[in-house]
Formats: C-alpha cells, structure tokens, sequence
C-alpha cells in the first residue's frame, strides 16, 4: 500500500476543520503549526518519504521550492507546497 496524496490532504482538511471547530485552532499560526506537525509525522520514515516522492512523480529536486539534499527533505517539501492553498479565514467559514 502506498502513499495515497488524495486522503492525505482530505484527512488533513478534516482534522483542521474539526479542531477548529473546538478551537484548538483558533489563528493561522497555529493552522500552520498543525500542518508542519502533521508533515513530520509523515516523513519519519525513508519508505514513506520514497512513496510520497512516487506519489507525486518527484524525482528532479531542482523544481521545488527549498533547497533539498535527502528524501525525507524532498517528501516534506512537497507535502508543504500541497498545503499551500489552506487559508485560514476560508476553512474557519
């Protein structure tokens, strides 16, 4: 079974929905302290950081936004920039 990019970022979004929704999310700095938590956890693991790579067909580092020098770099990288368009104000609504 591999990395699954769809159910991630949804079992993120709900996550974040739901604590927000009991206010342990109550600011964008604690929005993106959740999700950098969140993308941590998911790269713990090289085999994990290999799927999320072939998840998403990453294979050429040189496109992405931080400068990465191992998988589990590459792997948070590219779980970070699929987190990009959670904007606080439009999940709190």
């Amino acid at each position: 079974m591999g990395f699954d990019k769809y159910k991630w970022k949804e079992g993120l979004k709900d996550d974040i929905l739901y604590m927000m929704s009991d206010n342990s999310i109550a600011n964008e700095d604690e929005l993106r302290t959740f999700i950098i938590e969140e993308i941590d956890n998911e790269c713990i693991y090289y085999s994990d950081c290999l799927d999320i790579m072939k998840e998403y067909n990453v294979y050429d580092w040189s496109s992405l936004e931080i400068e990465c020098t191992n998988v589990a770099q590459v792997a948070y990288c590219i779980l970070l920039e699929e987190t990009y368009d959670f904007d606080f104000d439009q999940l709190k609504n």
